[in-house]
């Protein structure tokens, strides 16, 4: 999480999506959904069925 920052100019998101509950996941997860989410660049979520 500590290198996540507004120096970049697009994050990609593979690992749990665009809609996913702080509540629903644990730790290390909320942290680094909370730093994402107050980043002003722009989040793409990639998904591949399984």
């Amino acid at each position: 999480v500590q290198l996540i920052n507004d120096a970049y100019n697009l994050v990609v998101d593979a690992v749990l999506g665009p809609e996913t509950d702080l509540e629903s996941v644990g730790e290390p997860f909320t942290g680094v959904l909370q730093t994402l989410r107050g980043l002003k660049a722009p989040i793409v979520s990639l998904d591949i069925p399984s």
